[in-house]
């Protein structure tokens, strides 16, 4: 399939992101997402193809949740929200410990201003992987706008202690310290995350 994928993109080179579809178990979203990643003034005929691309692979692996999420992420980069929540929702469906499904639905409701379902969906991310980075930035985001300030710092603290290569862990830990009135602390956090 791979070979296949390569012959048939006419704008530009996928190898990256179907590096690993021949060597299944299991394709990672963000490998494959590539194929959608392109410039912000792709043409539409790129977009069409990044969706064929997408549904290709998921007809290739039809109970593979990884291959929905292709699609998913496809969907959210080209601003279709609503297609994409069906598409993590089908994720879920094949998988419910699916945690980059979680996590994209969570991202939609923080897009959409929905603090609840962020916590809700960010919560089951971190349960089906407490490694998920990706989800911990927006549920200390949504528990402030809650606010349930208590919550956000234990978030904040395990974000820190897990992922202490991200930047954003720091600056997240410094918004809650922020919050707590802690202004020393919150600009050692602050500091250290730039």
């Amino acid at each position: 399939m791979t070979g296949w994928l390569q012959r048939k993109s006419t704008h530009g080179d996928l190898s990256p992101a179907v590096h690993n579809v021949n060597d299944t178990p299991p394709i990672q979203p963000e490998t494959v997402f590539a194929i959608s990643s392109s410039p912000p003034n792709t043409t539409e005929a790129i977009r069409d193809e990044a969706f064929a691309l997408c549904e290709t692979l998921i007809a290739d692996s039809p109970t593979s949740p990884e291959a929905i999420a292709v699609l998913a992420l496809s969907q959210m980069r080209w601003g279709q929200t609503d297609e994409a929540s069906e598409s993590w929702q089908q994720a879920l469906a094949l998988n419910p410990q699916f945690s980059p499904a979680h996590v994209g639905l969570g991202r939609i409701a923080h897009t959409a201003g929905q603090p609840q379902s962020v916590v809700k969906h960010m919560q089951a991310a971190i349960a089906a992987n407490s490694e998920q980075c990706a989800a911990y930035a927006p549920l200390i985001d949504a528990l402030l706008q809650l606010p349930d300030i208590d919550q956000a710092f234990q978030v904040a603290e395990a974000y820190q202690r897990l992922c202490p290569e991200d930047n954003e862990a720091y600056f997240w830990l410094g918004q809650v310290y922020l919050q707590r009135e802690e202004y020393d602390r919150a600009r050692a956090a602050h500091k250290n995350s730039i």
